[in-house]
């Protein structure tokens, strides 16, 4: 299948959108504090130069064990989808069964996975547009409201922490591209380092919008950023599209995931299923997403790589 230029752009922005929302704007803020912008920059050229990396040695037709890397695939849309349901429950529709919330999704991936893989490019493109364009209200919305004081003092963080946060940074923007590697090539490097800009910029705004103390208390920081940028005008009534781009931006890359595990899609019903009976425990959830998850998603970096057979 032959990927477009644009649809590949589209992918590369929802793959490292991914993790942003539930993950790496937690993470960032938590060890970093007020210095948390200094983990794009530098987490940027290390992802970079991971995945020159890990495109080289895949040259050499080398892989990963396809058991291996399903499993890994499963863990990872897991993880997205149980955070999804979680978010849309506590953000967006409260009163809703959180069951009902996962059966909606779950018919919504089967509907789109029904299609060929092209259909799947083609319908992340028209909502990459879209995107596109709130990040560019939402960056005009927040200038107003921008204090730069709020970065001080800079450079307060422990060593310990800068390496922590810079670590996982690097596997939730890095790790979710290799979903499908082939369509990352050298005309997309210009691409990839706007989108760790976009993350800059995000990070940026939670500070210096909000102050770091403000930031730390959001459940979900970068749902509010998008929400503040809208405060006290018309278009706030207009809560709820945000959401739904919020919901959208992770929803993509579950179903790029559900799509490249290429199993019988029963299966793949099942498996969302399943973390139901995981929604109800909250201190299990925080612990993985903050501890668990991120070694996880370094499986491809540090497991050993077979010959392809």
């Amino acid at each position: 299948m032959k990927i477009r230029n644009w649809e590949a752009y589209a992918f590369i922005f929802f793959m490292m959108q991914s993790c942003l929302g539930f993950f790496l704007l937690d993470d960032a803020i938590f060890y970093m504090n007020n210095d948390a912008w200094i983990i794009p920059i530098v987490g940027s050229i290390i992802s970079f130069g991971l995945l020159k990396l890990y495109n080289h040695n895949y040259s050499k037709k080398k892989t990963i064990d396809s058991k291996v890397y399903t499993l890994f695939l499963i863990i990872f849309m897991n993880t997205l989808f149980i955070n999804l349901v979680n978010f849309i429950s506590n953000q967006y529709l409260y009163d809703t069964p959180p069951l009902f919330i996962m059966i909606i999704h779950i018919i919504t991936i089967v509907y789109i996975l029904s299609n060929d893989e092209h259909c799947l490019f083609r319908t992340a493109l028209p909502i990459f547009f879209i995107s596109s364009l709130i990040y560019i209200i939402v960056t005009i919305g927040l200038i107003r409201q921008v204090n730069f004081l709020n970065l001080l003092p800079l450079f307060n963080f422990k060593i310990s922490n800068f390496f922590i946060s810079l670590w996982h940074y690097v596997v939730y923007t890095t790790i979710p591209l290799l979903i499908y590697r082939d369509i990352i090539k050298k005309r997309m490097t210009k691409f990839l380092f706007l989108n760790h800009f976009l993350i800059l910029i995000i990070i940026l705004s939670l500070v210096t919008v909000f102050g770091i103390n403000l930031a730390k208390l959001y459940t979900f920081p970068g749902y509010h950023i998008l929400k503040r940028a809208f405060a006290g005008a018309f278009i706030e009534r207009l809560e709820k599209v945000l959401a739904i781009y919020y919901i959208l931006s992770t929803l993509i890359p579950i179903i790029f995931i559900a799509n490249k595990i290429k199993i019988k899609k029963i299966y793949i019903v099942i498996i969302l299923l399943y973390n139901y009976f995981f929604l109800n425990n909250t201190n299990f959830i925080n612990f993985w997403n903050s501890y668990v998850f991120p070694i996880i998603l370094s499986i491809p970096f540090i497991i050993k790589k077979v010959n392809k057979s």
